[in-house]
C-alpha cells in the first residue's frame, strides 16, 4: 500500500488537525496587468493594479477558499505593508494564522509583476531570513515545503506520523539548478515543477523522460505545463490532464493554486488523476482574473467554470463527486 493514503493516518483526537499546511516566505504583490513589457527608459500604462497576498499565501488561501481547514506557517513583521498584508489574510475564512512568527526585525518581501496575459516578470525585495519551526502539538495532514529553502528537519517527524509532504521548487536565478534539491526530493511524497524548473533540473528535453528521472527521487511527480494542463507519474503509470481553453489574463500564481487544490483533493484520498483534474480546473480559473491568491476559485466557481468548457475531456467524475459531497468532510 502507498503511504500516500490519508485512512492510515493516526491522530490524537486532542490537538488540531489542519487538511493543508503551507510553509514559506509570505510576500505583498503588486500585479501590474493588461500592460506590455516596458523597455529601458519608456513608461507604459497598465490596465490594471492588484494588491494581493503572494508567495506561501497564494496556496493558503487557495486552499482555505476549496473548504480546506487551512494553515499558513511563516514569518511576519511589524512594518506597515507586513500589517496590510495580513489585514488581507485575516479576512479569509478557513485560513489559520495561528502558526506564524512575529517579529519586529522581520521584513515580509515584496514583488511588483508585470503580467501581460502570457507571461509575466518580477522584480522583488527580499532581505531577511525565514527561520521557520513546526509547535509542538499541531498536526496536519498535507503539508507543502519548498525544497529550495531547504528541506526542513522537523517535517520527517510529522511524515512518520502519516502527513502527505509536498515539495515545491523555484526558479534558479543562479542558473545552476543544483542536484543537492532533487537530492533532498527524497524526503516527501509528492514533487511539484514547471515544465521549465523540470526540464533544467533533469536536463531533459520532455516532460515524460523528466518525470522519469525525476521518479528515482520521489514516489509521485507531477508537472505543470501552463495551458497544455498538467502530467504525472507515479506507482500506478503516465498520467495526463489538459487543461481547460480560456483567454489568459495574468497567470501569476497559478502553479501556487494548482498546489493547493491538489493538496485538498490529496486529503479526500481521490485517486491521483482526480486530484490532477481538481488542480488543473483551478489553475486554468485563476489566470482569467489579475492576482495570485485573489484569483483563486471556491467550490461553486469551479464546478460552474468546467461545466461551461467544451472539450475532448471528460470531467464527469470530477463534477459528479464535486457536486455530491464538495470537499467538506
Amino acid at each position: 500500500m502507498s503511504r500516500i493514503n490519508n485512512e492510515t493516518m493516526t491522530y490524537k483526537a486532542s490537538p488540531k488537525i489542519f487538511d493543508v499546511v503551507i510553509a514559506g516566505k509570505t510576500y505583498l504583490d503588486l500585479v501590474f496587468s493588461d500592460v506590455d513589457f516596458p523597455q529601458p527608459g519608456t513608461e507604459v500604462l497598465a490596465g490594471n493594479l492588484t494588491i494581493s497576498p503572494g508567495g506561501a499565501a497564494n496556496r493558503a488561501v487557495a486552499a482555505a477558499r476549496l473548504g480546506s481547514e487551512a494553515g499558513l506557517l511563516t514569518n511576519r513583521g511589524h512594518d506597515q505593508l507586513s500589517t496590510l498584508l495580513f489585514k488581507t489574510l485575516q479576512k479569509v475564512d478557513h485560513l489559520n494564522l495561528d502558526l506564524c512568527t512575529t517579529s519586529a526585525a522581520y521584513r515580509n518581501p515584496v514583488s511588483v509583476a508585470i503580467s501581460t496575459g502570457n507571461d509575466r516578470a518580477f522584480v522583488t525585495y527580499d532581505h531577511s531570513a525565514l527561520v521557520l519551526d513546526w509547535p509542538a502539538g499541531k498536526l496536519t495532514r498535507t503539508l507543502f515545503v519548498s525544497l529550495s529553502e531547504g528541506l526542513p528537519t522537523w517535517s520527517q517527524p510529522l511524515r512518520d506520523q502519516g502527513t502527505i509532504i509536498f515539495g515545491g521548487v523555484g526558479w534558479d536565478s543562479s542558473g545552476r539548478w543544483p542536484r543537492q534539491i532533487l537530492e533532498s526530493a527524497r524526503g516527501v511524497d509528492v514533487l511539484l515543477m514547471n515544465e521549465t524548473e523540470a526540464r533544467h533540473f533533469t536536463g531533459q528535453k520532455t516532460t515524460a523522460s523528466a518525470l522519469k528521472m525525476l521518479r528515482e527521487f520521489v514516489s509521485t511527480a507531477v508537472i505543470t505545463r501552463g495551458g497544455l494542463g498538467s502530467s504525472a507519474s507515479d506507482p500506478t503509470g503516465f498520467i495526463e490532464v489538459p487543461a481547460p481553453s480560456v483567454e489568459a489574463k495574468d497567470p501569476t500564481g497559478a502553479g501556487d493554486i494548482f498546489a493547493a487544490a491538489l493538496m485538498t483533493a490529496f486529503t479526500r484520498s481521490w485517486p491521483l488523476r482526480h486530484c490532477m483534474e481538481l488542480a488543473t480546473a483551478a489553475s486554468a480559473y485563476s489566470v482569467q482574473t489579475p492576482g495570485g491568491a485573489l484569483s483563486a476559485p471556491d467550490i461553486p466557481a469551479i464546478l460552474e467554470f468546467i461545466q461551461r468548457y467544451e472539450g475532448p475531456y471528460d470531467w464527469s467524475w470530477l463534477i459528479d463527486n464535486l457536486q455530491a459531497h464538495g470537499l467538506n468532510k
